[in-house]
This record gives C-alpha cells, sequence and structure tokens, in this order.
C-alpha cells in the first residue's frame, strides 16, 4: 500500500514540474513579444521622427 502512496506522490510532484514550466515556458514567449512589439513601436517612433511624419498611428492604441 505504501508503495502505490509512494507512486502517486512521484506523479503528481512530476505533474506539477510539467504544468510549472509550461506555464514559465508560456510566461517568457509572452515577454519576448512584447519586448519584441515596444522595440517595433519605438523603431516607428524613430522613423516618423526621421521623417516628420506626425505619427496618427499612436492614437489608435
Amino acid at each position: 500500500m505504501r508503495h502505490v502512496q509512494y507512486d502517486l506522490t512521484l506523479r503528481s510532484v512530476l505533474i506539477v514540474t510539467t504544468v510549472f514550466f509550461f506555464a514559465l515556458h508560456i510566461a517568457i514567449n509572452v515577454f519576448s513579444i512584447y519586448q519584441e512589439y515596444n522595440s517595433i513601436k519605438n523603431a516607428m517612433k524613430s522613423l516618423a521622427v526621421a521623417m516628420q511624419i506626425p505619427p496618427h498611428w499612436k492614437n489608435c492604441c
């Protein structure tokens, strides 16, 4: 009976670890996408300044 309990504990630890790493992976992906979006926004801002165009796209977001 004790062996079954140990197996169950091991399995739950494995599931928790897998879920945790999966969530961490998703969070890292979301963070990198957010950083990429910010860098694109900054590039468009500097492009608009360089071409002296009023940044009308800034009002949409």
